[in-house]
């Protein structure tokens, strides 16, 4: 197989105490991921990107705009959406690349409508207008710079400082802890008030001051990094134009970069203006979740360190004994123990549903069963043959009354990179694990939903526990 092809990584700029010690050996900080250290050796300003105002093309639904980094030469598209019910979508990609960028699938419920219109043009600025919430969009052409707002009020900026990154650079380190991790890990004994991995990643910001709330959703799977401040003082002089405009003093600014290791640009900006108009908004985009089983509202059991099955059986009984309710809920986890007798084994590897390595080998890491393989539940054959094996024919001794916990669905890898499994190892399309890592767990999710809801006959709602969890998952179950 081909070596694999290096994937440069993006990052945006937006203006906008342990309670149980963890072996923080296990898991990188900023400074320990190449991509996070570079990108926050980055010092603002001198931005190289340019907006090419006169390549503007507008389709029926959307702008698009090239840019350009006047130092590489490398072209960008720029394309803009003003979405129905009070949103904005921005998406940044290589115009030519030489190798494609993966985007996120299945995360939204589909294309959300869009409306928009130009209402003008000035030398060195372009100005769109989105819907009809009053709310425009100014684009600046050198350094490239884009400015959201309602009437006069600036409601977001994107490369504000000058931060925007296609590829790498390497210039001094900027200042400040940690930032916020997004990337799904096994972090068993996570700590308290701290930005490090979790379980599971929402990559959605929501803002709030007086009269006004913002969302700002980064559509992106890949490792990603996300630094947070506020600033007043480093605030640049179009900001300080807008706080004369409107009549007020100096207005804090809260600067949010995002950091991802590989994908395009895809960001969606929730303009509320209520808190409860952003958690609308996101639904819109996203889903929102169906109503559980009634049962699922009452006391749940769940312990994952029982010692046998004679302690489990012990437990049962003395619920019974003390006439307290209770459901028992399943186990399932995506590792499949390699094992040539055991016969969803052997099916999955000779229908090459497994996760692959570099090399084209099956990927192979140790979890609870010992030796174990992945299944590819990016792949729709796969999640399609693991929804099936939920009926009565295939899941031995299972009832109507059997439900079921998505464990270790990060995935988590014992003898993988930080608990988890190798970025290089590939998924259907040829894609990277690096490209699509927070995604898994989510699939992993929607295939047992699935798996139940035919169990029934489409009759019953499903009950899915998932530990791992992504930006749509909540369609699918608890996480």
């Amino acid at each position: 197989m081909a070596a694999a092809p290096r994937r440069w990584p993006l990052w945006v700029t937006l203006c906008l105490g342990a309670a149980l010690a963890v072996d923080r050996s296990n898991f990188k900080t900023c400074e320990q991921s190449g991509f996070c250290r570079r990108q926050r050796r980055i010092q603002p300003g001198n931005s190289p990107y340019r907006a090419l105002l006169e390549s503007l093309e507008l389709g029926p639904d959307v702008a698009r705009i090239q840019l350009i980094n006047e130092v590489t030469q490398v072209p960008l598209l720029l394309e803009v959406w003003g979405l129905t019910g009070n949103m904005t979508r921005l998406r940044i990609q290589e115009l030519a690349p030489l190798r494609p960028r993966f985007q996120v699938p299945d995360v939204l419920l589909g294309e959300p409508p869009a409306e928009r219109a130009v209402t003008g043009r000035d030398e060195g600025t372009l100005e769109l207008s989105l819907g009809a919430g009053g709310h425009r969009l100014l684009v600046t052409e050198r350094p490239f710079r884009l400015d959201l707002l309602r009437h006069r009020e600036l409601l977001c900026s994107v490369n504000a400082r000058g931060l925007l990154v296609f590829e790498h650079q390497r210039r001094r380190r900027d200042s400040g802890g940690d930032p916020y991790s997004l990337y799904n890990l096994d972090v068993f004994q996570y700590e308290l008030f701290n930005p490090m991995a979790l379980y599971g990643s929402v990559p959605l910001l929501l803002a709030h001051r007086p009269r006004l709330s913002l969302g700002i959703f980064w559509l992106n799977a890949a490792e990603t990094w996300v630094d947070i401040g506020s600033n007043t003082a480093g605030k640049t002089l179009f900001g300080k134009l807008l706080d004369y405009m409107q009549g007020g003093g100096e207005t804090p600014q809260t600067e949010v970069r995002w950091m991802s290791e590989s994908g395009v640009i895809d960001v969606f900006l929730l303009l509320g203006p209520r808190p409860a108009d952003v958690t609308a908004q996101y639904g819109k985009l996203t889903g929102t979740q169906a109503l559980p089983p009634l049962f699922s509202l009452g006391y749940h059991q769940s312990r994952w360190n029982y010692q046998d099955e004679a302690d489990v059986e012990a437990v049962e009984r003395g619920f019974e004994e003390h006439e307290l309710p209770m459901d028992m809920v399943s186990i399932v986890d995506p590792h499949i123990k390699v094992d040539g007798a055991y016969r969803v084994h052997t099916e999955l590897r000779a229908r090459g549903l497994y996760v692959k390595t570099k090399d084209g080998n099956d990927y192979e890491g140790w979890c609870w069963p010992g030796s174990s393989a992945y299944p590819d539940f990016t792949n729709p054959e796969m999640r399609e043959w693991w929804a099936n094996m939920f009926a009565y024919d295939q899941y031995e001794g299972s009832t109507e009354a059997l439900f079921t916990w998505n464990d270790m669905n990060e995935p988590s890898v014992f003898s993988g990179p930080e608990v988890t499994m190798h970025k290089d190892a590939r998924h259907f399309g040829g894609w990277e694990h690096r490209e699509l890592h927070n995604i898994y767990g989510l699939y992993v999710h929607k295939a047992t939903a699935e798996g139940q809801i035919r169990r029934s006959g489409g009759r019953l709602r499903p009950f899915v526990l998932s530990r791992a969890f992504f930006a749509g998952s909540q369609r699918y179950g608890e996480d």
